[in-house]
């Protein structure tokens, strides 16, 4: 119960507030405050989570109001823009930029990208050239790697992770 109030407490910190706000607003007809009020913290959650809000459960983080600004919030994507724009632009002001991403979001990130590199090269006076490529399926299976460490007063045992990529 703590960690849940806690989290809500602190989400008007978070870029995605706002666009969150809305949807509690449209599908519970209150606002966060209010349903923190009213100990509503599941709608809350559901409506980041779900389908019927922000469906953030099921986005990548590209694709995530990730960066707060005081006029505005942008996706992961849209950070990628500015930061080419201000880092990677060559001479004839064009920005070249790739991005990898998984098959099942392909087409949410070409939609994203149609709707804002307009505004972005408004903004930073450049012409974008995006490309995109499909990152493979290939299954990663973790293997926990045990190790004991032994002093005069204690043991501690550590377990991380090592990724196998398998390739079928």
């Amino acid at each position: 119960m703590r960690l849940r109030r806690s989290f809500l407490m602190i989400s008007g910190k978070f870029a995605f507030y706002d666009a969150l706000n809305r949807a509690c607003i449209e599908n519970e007809a209150k606002d966060i405050p209010a349903l923190i009020a009213l100990g509503q913290y599941k709608a809350v959650v559901s409506n980041l989570l779900e389908s019927k809000g922000l469906n953030y459960g099921q986005l990548p983080k590209g694709l995530l109001l990730f960066h707060s600004y005081p006029q505005t919030a942008r996706t992961a994507m849209e950070e990628h823009l500015a930061e080419g724009a201000m880092y990677a632009k060559n001479n004839a002001g064009e920005v070249n930029i790739h991005f990898t991403v998984s098959p099942e979001h392909k087409a949410l990130f070409e939609q994203l990208v149609a709707a804002k590199t307009g505004d972005y090269e408004e903004k930073f006076s450049v012409k974008y050239d995006i490309s995109f490529s499909v990152r493979s399926r290939v299954p990663i299976r973790l293997l926990p790697i045990w190790k004991t460490i032994r002093s005069a007063t204690r043991t501690v045992t550590c377990c991380c992770s090592v990724r196998v990529a398998t390739v079928l």
